[in-house]
């Protein structure tokens, strides 16, 4: 397993690099027919407690079909913040192979309070 790259900030966080990629089926088709719907993620999270900020930056990328979308939650659990979605412009045929195109791209400041709940966008 790969170890987590670290940078510090010029106001000393230290990101965390997170990388996921999510896929599913159609259960309604048949499993040899059906083709996997994949999303993968590349998102540096950094966290500053002192400023109640936290920078999220990185890229989605993955099939063009179906429509995709990814947010964050609060600690409260009520607030949900959408960090970007993209409406599909394909069709099933390209759900062929781990297609990786570009869905969207995430810069965002979020501000939070000493209980971790979502105050407000920078």
């Amino acid at each position: 397993m790969n170890q987590t790259p670290k940078v510090n900030l010029k106001d000393g966080t230290s990101p965390s690099l997170i990388q996921f990629h999510y896929f599913g089926k159609d259960p309604i088709k048949p499993k040899v027919a059906t083709t996997e719907l994949d999303v993968f993620a590349t998102l540096l999270f950094a966290e500053n407690k002192e400023k109640g900020t936290l920078q999220i930056a990185g890229d989605v990328t993955g099939d063009i079909f179906p429509s995709t979308e990814a947010f964050i939650v609060d600690q409260s659990g009520n607030q949900k913040l959408y960090l970007g979605a993209v409406k599909e412009s394909g069709g099933l045929k390209d759900l062929f192979g781990e297609y990786q195109e570009g869905l969207f791209k995430i810069n965002i400041t979020v501000l939070f309070n000493e209980n971790g709940n979502f105050t407000g966008v920078k």
